[in-house]
Formats: C-alpha cells, sequence, structure tokens
C-alpha cells in the first residue's frame, strides 16, 4: 500500500476521482474547477511516470487546462457583481432576476441618458421602434385622456416590444431623469443567441407589467 501511494499510479487515480466528482455536479463552476484539479494531476502523472517527461501528453493536457481556467474566469465573471458601480449598480438593483453577466450584456447594446429637458418617450398609438427603463427622476403616463405619474424603476415601451404593437401610451420624461434605451432590433439579435437571457428578460418584463396592473387596481380587485 505504501509503495502504491509514493508511485506515479496515484496520481491517476487522483485525476480520476476528481474528473468523476466532477462529472456529479451540476454546477458549471464546480464542474469546470474539479476538472482542472484533474487535469492537474494527469500533468504530474505525464511528467513523472516514466523516465522522460510524456511531453505531448503534458503539453495537450496543460493546453486544455488553460482553455478550463479562461471559462472558469468567465464564468466567475458572469456570476458576480465585480466592477460594478455608479449607474450601472443602481440599474442592476432592478434587474435581479438577470445574472450579473446577462446584466452586462443587455446593457452594451443599451444607452444611458441624462434628461435635460422634457422628453416625449412615446405616443400612444404611435409606432415604437425602441424600449426604455427609467430609473431616476419623474415621468408622466397619459393614457386616453388621463394622465398619472410613474414610478422610477419601470420599462417604457414593454408591450410594443413584446407584442409588436403601437404605444400603448404616451409617456414624458421630465428634465434631471435618467434611463436607458434599447433598440428593438439590437435587443431581439441578442435574446435570440441566448435563450437564458431571453426567458430571463421577458420574465422580467411580465414581472413588470404585472406590477403596473397591481397598482393601477383597487385592493382586493
Amino acid at each position: 500500500m505504501s509503495s502504491f501511494l509514493l508511485s506515479a499510479e496515484v496520481f491517476v487515480y487522483a485525476a480520476l476521482a476528481f474528473y468523476v466528482l466532477g462529472l456529479l455536479f451540476r454546477d458549471e463552476l464546480w464542474l469546470r474547477g474539479l476538472l482542472l484539479i484533474g487535469t492537474i494531476f494527469y500533468i504530474v502523472y505525464y511528467y513523472t511516470a516514466t523516465d522522460a517527461p510524456l511531453w505531448d501528453a503534458i503539453v495537450t493536457s496543460t493546453i486544455l487546462g488553460l482553455v478550463n481556467a479562461v471559462m472558469i474566469v468567465v464564468v466567475i465573471w458572469e456570476r458576480t457583481t465585480f466592477a460594478m458601480g455608479g449607474d450601472t449598480a443602481v440599474l442592476y438593483s432592478f434587474f435581479k432576476n438577470l445574472s450579473p453577466g446577462q446584466f452586462r450584456r443587455i446593457m452594451k447594446r443599451g444607452q444611458l441618458v441624462v434628461v435635460d429637458e422634457a422628453q416625449t418617450l412615446c405616443v400612444e398609438g404611435a409606432a415604437l421602434d425602441k424600449f426604455y427603463f427609467v430609473y431616476e427622476g419623474q415621468s408622466v403616463i397619459s393614457k386616453r385622456g388621463v394622465s398619472s405619474d410613474v414610478p422610477v424603476g419601470h420599462f417604457i415601451g414593454e408591450v410594443a416590444f413584446l407584442r409588436g404593437v403601437p404605444a400603448t401610451a404616451t409617456v414624458t420624461v421630465q428634465p434631471g431623469s435618467r434611463y436607458v434605451v434599447w433598440a428593438h432590433d439590437d435587443l431581439r439579435k441578442l435574446m435570440k443567441k441566448s435563450p437564458n437571457l431571453s426567458n430571463a428578460l421577458i420574465a422580467l418584463l411580465n414581472l413588470d407589467l404585472a406590477s403596473k396592473v397591481a397598482s393601477s387596481q383597487p385592493v382586493g380587485q
């Protein structure tokens, strides 16, 4: 037994153990992390198994390990809010059902705007090719001649985006407000590339719609 523990073969079985353990995890980070440890054990084995190191196996395993390590960094980046600050951090507080990585991807397609003077974002009955998220300031919604304030932290034009119909109301934002704007086509292309992001964003928009409906109805109705 002691001779086995001191032999090169122990590294093969250690690598196998980490590979098997990794494959038992559904979480991608655990899977990749354990496979990386297994790869390191394989590299040690290839270096010590024979009198001359098995360089071809070492090189190929090292390349695979480096690719895996890079992907581990990508996964961690997708899951953390590292380097989020300012308006981005404020915005993410409204997008909590998206992962940090998904949020970063949709923000790359959006544009942050600070309103200097009153600005109409959409007009009731008019075609709309953009939609908005107002996260600071005051905005007024007018529908069928009735006007009311819109609380911050809501999407504007999401019905037109989801259903491909004209704007259902007129919305004007006041000076000092801040919002993000996305072009329909740009965001739809991104959603088509990532079904998970698409599902998460649609769920977020539906929650926003439900919140608006609930707040517009008397309690108990």
